[in-house]
């Protein structure tokens, strides 16, 4: 199967990578499928998709959720969205990387679930740093609040691992801070667009600002932890 798949930092940089000068679209046989699996927002997938329609390409817009561990066991999720007539030769590369793909609609709809994904993901590693910080500020053992929440149905995986990096001060990164900023910026763009304001995701959004200004942007995203907390 023909498939061209690109995965860069913002839509710009896919952009670029596909259609500026020398682009891999120029490259593409007739009936081959380019698969976006990058993060871009709502906008850019839609003129990426635009784009992909002047030349007509196959685009299947397909991010992916998942850590950096999740990636290197082929264990990530794909939220796909293209045309029907694409989807067996989609789902056939997404095999190898992937552990679950879920069809989510017609092209630029997978950048949107993963806008909401994120932001669930993000509210998650928010509520944690807060907790986290509370406990401390109250003269609490933060570890004891992770057996409180544990077996329970607020528990999870996620709030766990997330939890424990910050107690232990490690933000090796699973995904970095810059590019959950990044992310962030790119949800609060698309709510306002679609008339809402969600408060929490500004929030977010600020803290990743300021977390990133204090020098944390290679480390993991918990260490969002220090913006909440106002440490170094």
């Amino acid at each position: 199967m023909d498939a061209d798949l690109t995965m860069a930092p913002d839509g710009a940089a896919v952009e670029q990578t596909m259609f500026g000068e020398g682009g891999v679209a120029d490259a593409m046989p007739d009936g081959a499928v380019w698969l976006q699996m990058s993060t871009v927002g709502v906008a850019s997938a839609d003129r990426l998709g635009e784009l992909a329609e002047e030349r007509a390409v196959a685009y299947v817009d397909a991010p992916v959720g998942g850590s950096k561990a999740a990636a290197e066991d082929g264990k990530l999720i794909v939220l796909a969205s293209g045309r029907e007539s694409t989807r067996k030769r989609a789902d056939s590369a997404f095999q190898p990387i992937a552990a679950k793909t879920v069809w989510v609609g017609e092209a630029g709809a997978g950048s949107r679930m993963k806008l909401v994904f994120n932001n669930w993901a993000f509210g998650i590693v928010e509520a944690v740093a807060a907790s986290v910080a509370l406990a401390e500020a109250l003269d609490l053992d933060p570890r004891d609040f992770l057996k409180v929440v544990e077996g329970t149905h607020l528990d999870t995986p996620y709030l766990q691992l997330k939890g424990s990096m910050m107690v232990e001060r490690r933000f090796d990164p699973a995904f970095k801070l810059a590019l959950a900023r990044k992310d962030a910026h790119l949800i609060v763009d698309a709510a306002r667009a679609a008339g809402l304001e969600l408060a929490l995701a500004e929030t977010v959004q600020e803290q990743f600002d300021d977390a990133l200004e204090r020098g944390h942007g290679e480390a993991d995203m918990s260490a969002l932890y220090w913006a909440v907390k106002g440490g170094a």
